[in-house]
């Protein structure tokens, strides 16, 4: 009881601060952010809704759609209103082309006002501080630099606990995703921050027992939902648990195989529970503090995105899996399958299958999430980094690196 009295706490805590804290972002003055919004639309509407990084190819395609959306809502918060502001999160909607809807809204502002209230909007409120001081490139620059600091800290972190070879595999499975498009995006940036600071607080609290752990995945649920706005969620609950995994492994925590699915089942469910929680609670604050009945718009959405119209849920699984790097991802994979013929850690037997039952999470939320999953695979597909991780860490687990060292001595001493 002590338990879930301590959980109810964080919990109505961060519940107290996603609902205070737009409030107050929507009391800023607006002279300085609409003038720095205005000064980011030619930019915006240049490169249009989908620009690509880089490359040519929808791989590296960036999301300027829902960053101009961020932008616009922004724009028409009322500082007069900050309450309706901070829950309706209103926008204008003029053509699909939502930066030149932005740059119309600027000019005319004679669209009709929507809202879209079933979403706690958490990056449209983290980047309004930052619209006073600087213009939309500005601010991808500053993403860039956050999320590339976070990444550096956490691999110094990974490469402290368990080695150079699991560091280089976790780059590996970042670049396999194409992490550097989402480091200039306001709308995929969140999801990465959190996952990278979880997976840092695993890092420092992988001993501390299973409360600490599930609290502090069940306020990543929780962080997670505020945030974002159903773009690769799972991450913030993947990643995580298989750096978990990896620094149990080296520490040889789990003493069975029911040990390890019961971590696996309790710290997965309280990721849930946080992140449905708190997103249902906009739900219930948003329809108490405005006129409008936001469970029905919620409703709505999640019965659309849950379900299926012109295609199957297999569909849904194999549109983001063939947009994988298949074939590189193949190679690493049969050279460390052949590592473990040659060198086979029989130990490693129970974490491998640990980290291939992680590795099932993406396709079982491609599976629920079929609609969402099969319209958006451009960007969902990077959910699978938790598999691509977890199969990467499996294979990892069955190759005995004692065994190589002993025959690289016997070689040398020839």
């Amino acid at each position: 009881m002590n338990i879930f009295f301590k959980f109810f706490k964080f919990f109505l805590f961060l519940i107290i601060i996603f609902t205070v804290y737009p409030i107050l972002i929507c009391l800023l003055p607006t002279q300085e952010i609409k003038k720095h919004i205005h000064e980011s639309t030619p930019r915006l509407v240049e490169q249009g809704n989908y620009p690509n990084a880089i490359i040519p190819r929808t791989k590296y395609r960036m999301d300027n759609f829902t960053d101009a959306l961020v932008l616009m809502q922004n724009y028409l918060i009322d500082p007069q209103k900050p309450v309706s502001s901070a829950m309706l999160v209103p926008r204008q909607l003029f053509s699909e082309n939502i930066p030149e809807s932005l740059l119309h809204q600027i000019e005319q502002g004679d669209g009709t006002e929507l809202n879209y209230p079933r979403y706690w909007h958490g990056n449209t409120f983290l980047i309004r501080p930052l619209l006073v001081f600087m213009d939309y490139s500005r601010i991808r620059w500053t993403l860039y630099a956050i999320s590339t600091l976070l990444l550096i800290m956490l691999s110094c972190l990974i490469y402290k606990k368990c080695g150079l070879l699991k560091t280089l595999l976790v780059a590996f499975g970042l670049t396999c995703v194409n992490f550097f498009v989402t480091q200039f995006s306001i709308q995929f940036f969140p999801v990465w921050a959190i996952a990278f600071i979880t997976s840092m607080l695993m890092c420092i609290h992988y001993k501390s027992g299973t409360q600490t752990l599930t609290l502090i995945l069940f306020i990543t649920g929780c962080i997670t939902s505020f945030f974002d706005l159903l773009t690769t969620p799972l991450i913030t609950l993947g990643i995580p648990l298989v750096i978990l995994f990896m620094l149990w492994e080296k520490e040889e925590y789990i003493d069975s195989f029911i040990q390890g699915l019961k971590y696996i089942a309790i710290l997965t469910a309280m990721w849930f529970l946080g992140f449905a929680a708190a997103w249902s609670s906009k739900w219930l604050i948003g329809t108490l503090l405005t006129d409008v009945n936001v469970f029905e718009d919620a409703f709505g959405s999640v019965l659309y995105r849950i379900n299926n119209i012109d295609f199957s849920r297999m569909d849904a699984i194999a549109i983001n899996t063939n947009f994988l790097f298949l074939p590189i991802i193949f190679s690493v994979l049969s050279v460390l399958l052949l590592l473990s013929l040659l060198f086979f850690r029989k130990d490693g037997i129970r974490y491998a299958a640990f980290y291939l039952i992680i590795a099932l999470y993406p396709y079982c939320w491609f599976f629920v999430v079929s609609n969402h999953s099969f319209m958006h695979f451009w960007f969902t597909y990077r959910t699978q980094i938790i598999t691509i991780l977890s199969v990467l860490m499996a294979c990892s687990s069955l190759i005995s690196f004692e065994k190589i060292k002993k025959k690289i001595g016997h070689l040398q001493s020839e």
